[in-house]
């Protein structure tokens, strides 16, 4: 019985390879994703562009812009006229100042005025400045700048009584100083001159404040 049982134990180890119902070795996988396709690229070459730097515009020179000075008194022509309104002894005189310089100039305030007789020499009157002329409708208005391009002028009225508190003298000249000066230009004329007077500030052109118009 031995030697049977040994036969079957063969039979069934030899029985194992051949009848397992598994394959020896596992198939390869199957992969299911598509090749992706790969682009074309067309790649066109453009002709070269050609880049001219346009010419810069010409901006106009402009010349820098000079300060306006204040007239000095060797830029400025002094002239005395009356004014032709005076009655009662009351008189009115305009002084003038016209700027006979290159370039323009400004003032502002008033004049200032020195008195000479027939000798040469200065005697006192009082200058009021600002205050109200003898003379209806002359008001003073005030310090202003004005600005004098060449051959243009300013002027200031002076309003005084020929017949007012003595001393009464007559004049042979006036010295007119700028306003903001400190030299004066000498105007021959003739007015009889007392103790004080009014002077008006400066104002543009040659008719002062007479009247209320400059």
């Amino acid at each position: 019985m031995q030697p049977l049982r040994n036969l079957v134990g063969i039979g069934l180890i030899a029985c194992l390879p051949a009848c397992s119902g598994h394959p020896s070795a596992a198939a390869a996988p199957t992969s299911s994703r598509a090749s992706a396709a790969t682009p074309t690229v067309t790649v066109t070459e453009s002709p070269p562009i050609s880049l001219t730097t346009a010419p810069a515009s010409r901006l106009p020179s402009v010349a820098p812009s000079q300060p306006t000075v204040r007239c000095a008194t060797s830029a400025l022509r002094a002239t005395i006229k009356p004014v032709p309104d005076g009655a009662g002894g009351h008189d009115a005189e305009t002084v003038i100042l016209t700027n006979v310089s290159p370039v323009k100039c400004t003032l502002d305030g008033y004049p200032g005025l020195g008195f000479l007789d027939h000798s040469g020499h200065p005697f006192p009157v009082t200058v009021q400045r600002g205050a109200q002329g003898y003379l209806s409708g002359i008001k003073d208005p005030g310090p202003s700048l004005v600005t004098l391009i060449p051959n243009a002028s300013a002027s200031a009225t002076i309003t005084y009584s020929g017949n007012g508190p003595a001393p009464c003298q007559s004049t042979s000249a006036v010295q007119v100083t700028p306003p903001d000066s400190f030299t004066s230009s000498r105007v021959s004329t003739f007015f009889i001159a007392c103790r004080s007077l009014d002077i008006t500030a400066v104002v543009a052109g040659t008719s002062g404040v007479a009247g209320g118009k400059p």
